[in-house]
């Protein structure tokens, strides 16, 4: 179930055809907040790209029961084109997100010429019970592994802690 366009011929999700009138979704230029599609090949999606293979965490907001929203800084890895993060059970986040499983994933940083670029990904949330635990995936260790020995925590440790793995699929992106 690929949610990325890549905007070459056609969207095999939704079959539309660039040459089409009826557009993706039949629709192709409405703006729509759950637009299911970010294309990774435009300009901003190139350097959201960048950014998802280059930074170390990405700032999670969720939104608590009285509507604030609550930014954190996570650490996460792509995967199966979408964001992946383990958070401890009994974390704030966790009942937010279950409580309303729409977040935004952002990155605000310095691009190569020192400018600020700020890259925000709007998405759905979900505990992803087949996943793994971090210490048994390959590219959250290879990640993480040095940043979890700072901590003063094995791997095993860190795994038993940060026990939920949670899984954001991004729908829109913008910046």
């Amino acid at each position: 179930m690929p949610l990325l366009h890549v905007y070459d011929d056609r969207c095999l999700q939704c079959r539309w055809r660039r040459d089409s009138s009826e557009g993706c979704g039949g629709d192709r230029g409405r703006e729509d907040e759950n637009n299911c599609m970010i294309d990774f090949n435009s300009k901003l999606g190139r350097l959201a790209k960048k950014h998802i293979k280059s930074e170390y965490f990405i700032w999670l907001t969720t939104v608590d029961s009285t509507g604030t929203p609550q930014p954190r800084p996570v650490w996460f890895v792509w995967e199966d084109d979408s964001f992946l993060m383990y958070s401890q059970a009994k974390a704030h986040k966790l009942k937010h997100i279950q409580r309303n499983p729409q977040v935004a994933l952002h990155f605000n940083t310095e691009d190569d010429l020192g400018e600020e670029r700020i890259i925000i990904f709007s998405g759905e949330a979900k505990i992803d019970e087949h996943c793994p635990p971090a210490e048994k995936n390959r590219a959250y260790m290879k990640k993480y592994k040095s940043g979890i020995a700072r901590l003063g925590a094995t791997p095993e440790q860190f795994g038993n802690e940060y026990s939920v793995a949670v899984r954001i699929t991004p729908t829109k992106l913008r910046g």
